[in-house]
């Protein structure tokens, strides 16, 4: 087990920052409520603690993994998809019985936000079932804040001196905290833990003006609730292998080239939610063309993500077949040459857009 650090005290020293962040994630635990309503109470915890917080606290980085490194940075499409001002599509025809629905999550977004838009729900009554990229439960949590950590050593020791200095000035006008603080997690751990940091300071009041559960956990929990199925297209080390299963060398890299592009990577993935609140699909597919210029072009992830969406079209077709199914996988997902919508369409199926 890795001791703890005597600086981690540090990084909880500034409550309002960390404040923020905390209460941004939490839908994810009953511990990280209890630090996002206690913040001044964390202050008087011991290192120990801190570091076990700390650690609960970058497994809900991780899960919001999915939403920056399989959908924000998607950028292996040649070309847009043009598609109406919506997140909903039936997909009827091809000798399908009853229809299936098509939808575009944004992972973090929580529940009530469908309130508005009750043709989301009558689409999920319409099914016997809830197809999701993979659904989340405290074992998958355990793993993912694993991922995040090192198998030995310390990050200080495989971080190169310019940048444990870049890093360090970053952490202490950002934290007040040094670079000790983290000494257990990889670099790609690192690296999502700031760029989440980052991005919540925006997006923070925009997704807690909605209570509830996070939208993917919602569909699953709506489809368990009712007794229907829930099928996952995904398992929980198929994620992380792609998310935290770079070398050393690439988490250096994309470690250092957020440093150097945050100031460019942040507006844009924030400008994200605005889109995703208008139903903009085009735009999402847009900015994240435009996110993957400040990214490095040899990261193994860009390869993935044609991958995956032409392994799910090798699991839906049957799934539909049989029976009817409200299909919730991310919004980037289902644009594109290679998303599920031009797939479907190809294969025969009538994707239609449902005005929400």
């Amino acid at each position: 087990m890795h001791q703890c650090s005597e600086s981690s005290a540090v990084l909880l020293s500034r409550p309002k920052k960390v404040h923020l962040f905390l209460f941004f994630f939490n839908g994810f635990c009953n511990e990280w409520h209890f630090l996002a309503t206690n913040p001044i109470k964390t202050n008087k915890l011991s290192s120990m603690k801190l570091i076990s917080k700390l650690k609960r606290i970058t497994t809900a980085a991780a899960l919001l993994a999915i939403v920056f490194s399989f959908q924000l940075s998607n950028g292996t499409f040649a070309q847009q998809t043009s598609t109406q001002s919506t997140l909903l599509y039936k997909v009827s025809g091809n000798g399908l019985k009853k229809p299936s629905y098509l939808f575009g999550t944004f992972h973090i977004l929580k529940s009530d936000y469908l309130q508005q838009y009750p043709a989301v729900k009558k689409a999920l009554d319409k099914t016997n079932g809830t197809v999701v990229e993979l659904k989340l439960d405290s074992t998958m949590e355990v793993k993912m804040g694993a991922a995040m950590q090192l198998e030995s050593g310390t990050i200080s020791t495989v971080l190169p001196e310019s940048l444990k200095d870049s890093l360090n000035s970053y952490l202490k006008l950002e934290l007040g905290a040094v670079l000790t603080s983290f000494n257990t997690l990889n670099p790609a751990g690192l690296n999502m833990f700031l760029t989440i940091l980052q991005i919540m300071k925006y997006a923070e009041p925009k997704i807690n003006q909605f209570g509830g559960v996070e939208l993917d956990r919602y569909f699953a929990n709506y489809a368990s609730d009712k007794g229907k199925k829930v099928v996952e297209l995904e398992t929980i080390d198929e994620q992380l292998s792609i998310i935290y299963g770079s070398n050393l060398e690439q988490q250096v890299t994309d470690l250092r080239l957020f440093l150097q592009n945050e100031k460019q990577l942040v507006p844009l993935t924030n400008e994200m939610l605005d889109v995703y609140l208008k139903h903009d699909l085009d735009g999402l597919f847009a900015l994240s063309e435009e996110i993957k210029k400040y990214s490095d072009p040899n990261n193994p992830i860009y390869s993935t993500i044609e991958k995956r969406n032409t392994k799910w079209m090798n699991q839906l077709p049957d799934l539909i077949k049989q029976e009817p199914y409200f299909i919730a996988v991310g919004a980037l997902h289902l644009v594109g040459p290679e998303g599920l919508i031009e797939q479907l369409k190809q294969l025969g199926y009538e994707v239609t857009p449902i005005e929400l």
